[in-house]
């Protein structure tokens, strides 16, 4: 099972998306088989998480943005049912960030909020700095550029230092405070 959450991560960042894809679909049929680890003594996120939202992500990169929703909604209910905050957290930053993607900066908000409550009540440090750029990049999205550029610059700062996979900087931190082609697109819809 963490051999398909591993190889569909790697291929995906390889530009072989759908190939990786299709490990995520099989590694996420295990889960729903019942062929999930123990949570009691988990250090990292849910596998089943991940392979939710990031196969979200991926959905959405292959033009089916019905589909990525649905995905980033299962990864989080997921997280919601096995109660686990940091895989909580996780779920929805990535949920958040399909729905900047989206262009929908209001949905980005909410979920931002709550994992920021998420990452304050655990000390989630990288979750904390990492919502603080995404709800920045949302602030920014609905004519807040002032206090968005404030809020990414803050999260950004609290980032540096941090122990993290460097994929979720590169996310986050591609966002560039001039005005991008879709947040133009998002403020003259």
């Amino acid at each position: 099972m963490a051999g398909h959450l591993v190889m569909g991560l790697n291929l995906a960042f390889l530009d072989q998306i759908k190939h990786g894809l299709s490990h995520k679909e099989k590694r996420l049929a295990y889960y729903g088989a019942g062929e999930q680890p123990s949570q009691r003594f988990q250090l990292g996120n849910d596998q089943g998480v991940v392979c939710g939202t990031t196969s979200a992500l991926l959905l959405w990169v292959l033009g089916y943005p019905d589909r990525a929703v649905e995905r980033a909604n299962e990864g989080l209910a997921l997280s919601r049912k096995i109660d686990h905050p940091l895989s909580k957290a996780y779920a929805l930053y990535h949920a958040g960030f399909l729905h900047l993607w989206l262009l929908k900066p209001d949905m980005v908000r909410k979920r931002v909020q709550e994992a920021l409550e998420i990452a304050e009540e655990h000390d989630f440090q990288v979750w904390r700095a990492l919502a603080n750029c995404l709800d920045g990049m949302a602030m920014s999205a609905m004519h807040q550029d002032d206090q968005g550029l404030a809020r990414f610059r803050e999260g950004k700062a609290l980032y540096q230092g941090l122990t993290s996979p460097r994929c979720f900087g590169r996310l986050s931190f591609s966002w560039r405070p001039e005005p991008a082609p879709w947040l133009e697109r998002l403020r003259k819809d």
